[in-house]
Parts: structure tokens; C-alpha cells; sequence
């Protein structure tokens, strides 16, 4: 198994990188991604990432939460979120969840290469492409 480098702990996720991908998994308790959950997940990563210059593909476990307050939603339409990353790969559990995240990744075009899987292995083959 390899190694959990940069590993960093926060109450909304576990975050550290892993054979050059950052793993971003977020806590299960969790259902709503609030403003400043957003602002920590982002701050996780980028330590995680473990240099401020070099781009990595971001995984995120997602796990059961579902919903994006809107001032999330205007958050993640910024630059910000988005440094340093190639690409984002989001592995969701649950049906109905990955339903409205490709709509709205449909009608709201992420910055990066966002793509929405149902399990881990397919979004690591994916995210391949962009080590």
C-alpha cells in the first residue's frame, strides 16, 4: 500500500498525496459543503500537495455529502480553489448524487477537467492521464 505523504486531518476531511495524486476524503458526517468547509478543503489540499508550484490531479472521496450551499457554489466558480491543480476526479457513492453533479458540471463548467465516477478505480485510471 502506498504511503499517505503530506497527510493532514481537518474536521470535514482526511487530505494527503499519494503516488502523485492528492486524496481528498471527505468526512462521511458531512452533507453540505459550507463556504468555509470549501475554504479548508482547499487549504488541506494545498498542503497536502506538498509544493506550491507543481500542479497535481486531485481525488475526492465524497462520500454523503450532496449538497453545495450557494456561496459554495460562488466560491468554486473563482480561480482560487483551482490552483495547482490538472484535474479533478470525484468519486461518489451514492446514485442520485452523481446525478446532480453532472448536471450541474454540465450547465457550470469547472475550471480543470472535472470528471464524477462511482468508484475509486476507474477515477485513478482517469486521473492516469494527467501524472
Amino acid at each position: 500500500m502506498p504511503d499517505k505523504e503530506n497527510y493532514v486531518k481537518s474536521a470535514y476531511a482526511e487530505t494527503w498525496l499519494e503516488d502523485d495524486i492528492v486524496v481528498q476524503s471527505l468526512n462521511p458526517s458531512i452533507n453540505e459543503v459550507s463556504l468555509q468547509m470549501a475554504k479548508q478543503l482547499v487549504a488541506d489540499r494545498k498542503i497536502a500537495s506538498g509544493a506550491e508550484e507543481k500542479a497535481v490531479p486531485v481525488l475526492v472521496l465524497v462520500n454523503n455529502a450532496i449538497n453545495v450551499s450557494k456561496e459554495t457554489h460562488e466560491y468554486y466558480a473563482t480561480e482560487e480553489p483551482f490552483i495547482n491543480i490538472i484535474a479533478i476526479a470525484m468519486v461518489m457513492d451514492n446514485f442520485v448524487a452523481r446525478i446532480v453533479a453532472n448536471v450541474i458540471f454540465t450547465f457550470k463548467k469547472s475550471r480543470v477537467p472535472t470528471e464524477i465516477f462511482g468508484n475509486k478505480e476507474k477515477a485513478l485510471r482517469w486521473l492516469a492521464q494527467y501524472k
